[in-house]
């Protein structure tokens, strides 16, 4: 897995916006937990695995392949494993949620984890995963084409993230987080051509900085999508795993 320094740490000073755009994804996760194994893929220290945690599941289990991180995981109700979490260290159908947040853009091999995640869920069970949507974030590039984010390998517009998740789930439900205008999405891609991909790219992070100091206004929140939106995440309910 590509990326794997890229975390939601207290050791580093983070725009508050990422903080609170993580800090939503937790909490709505919180809400599918409560007396359920879970497992949490890419757990890196913990912070969110503790923050679901707080959805009193039966236990979670927080798995990264970094030791000296997913040693700070341990917590009430939580598991720290240090294991590859495209080879998840657990048996067949133990797990009644897995969790995988702004995780699945650094594998290599996406349709791998996809197939580990299906084969650890148990019948009924749900898989919830995030991340971020190519046609805000990188305007105007391809599905082939390296995202800004160093860490990244790939990053998918939601049709192309639901065709992804469809070879693996019978149901698939996309949900949103951070809306934008689409006439703003449209400005930013004829940025791209005047500027180039990666300059629109630049500027479309940029404009976020107000941010730090603007309320929330419920912006954070994971949300249906309506059709004359655009999202910076995409956050995808699945299940019905296909065996």
């Amino acid at each position: 897995m590509a990326g794997h320094f890229e975390r939601v740490t207290d050791s580093v000073l983070l725009p508050r916006w990422v903080v609170r755009e993580h800090e939503a994804r937790y909490a709505f996760c919180r809400s599918f937990v409560r007396d359920k194994i879970v497992l949490d893929c890419g757990s890196g220290e913990g912070k969110g695995s503790k923050a679901i945690a707080m959805g009193k599941p039966r236990l979670l289990i927080a798995i990264d392949r970094s030791l000296p991180s997913v040693r700070l995981a341990r917590g009430e109700r939580i598991e720290p494993v240090a294991a590859d979490t495209e080879r998840l260290p657990v048996r067949g159908r133990l797990a009644d949620v897995v969790v995988a947040l702004e995780v699945i853009e650094h594998f290599a091999n996406p349709e791998a984890f996809l197939t580990e995640a299906a084969r650890v869920l148990r019948d009924g069970g749900t898989f919830i995963c995030s991340t971020p949507n190519r046609i805000v974030r990188n305007p105007l590039s391809a599905l082939s084409d390296r995202p800004l984010n160093p860490w990244h390998l790939r990053e998918w517009s939601p049709s192309e993230f639901r065709s992804l998740l469809s070879t693996v789930f019978g149901e698939v439900e996309l949900l949103a987080q951070q809306p934008q205008s689409v006439r703003m999405t449209r400005s930013f891609e004829w940025l791209a051509k005047i500027i180039s991909r990666r300059g629109a790219a630049i500027l479309r992070q940029l404009v976020k900085i107000p941010l730090a100091i603007m309320p929330s206004s419920g912006r954070y929140g994971v949300r249906a999508m309506d059709e004359d939106w655009d999202y910076e995440f995409v956050v995808a309910v699945c299940s019905e795993p296909v065996r």
